[in-house]
């Protein structure tokens, strides 16, 4: 069982490296970056309206926001979010200093 086990583990690593679902990860990062922004600058977690057409409204006017900020910041040259750094990253550039 374990060899088999194994067979399909390694399987699985040869297809995520060779590409074939590379883009399906890279969408969902883009598709996740996109939501985790619309939470923690609109704050859009829930719909402030009653009524289906009112939150669809609602929808559509933090969408085109979320184009204004992004396309503000791409204009100047600034980047939407700083990038996490780690723990440990964190502790080599305090030492570093």
């Amino acid at each position: 069982m374990d060899g088999r086990l194994g067979a399909v583990r390694s399987a699985q690593r040869h297809l995520v490296g060779a590409g074939s679902c590379a883009a399906d990860v890279a969408l969902r990062a883009g598709v996740e970056g996109t939501i985790r922004q619309a939470i923690a600058v609109i704050g859009s977690r829930r719909a402030l309206c009653r009524g289906l057409a009112k939150t669809r409204l609602e929808h559509v006017y933090s969408a085109v926001a979320l184009n204004l900020i992004r396309l503000d910041a791409w204009w100047n040259g600034q980047p939407l979010d700083h990038t996490r750094t780690s723990h440990l990253a964190r502790l080599d550039l305090t030492l570093a200093a």
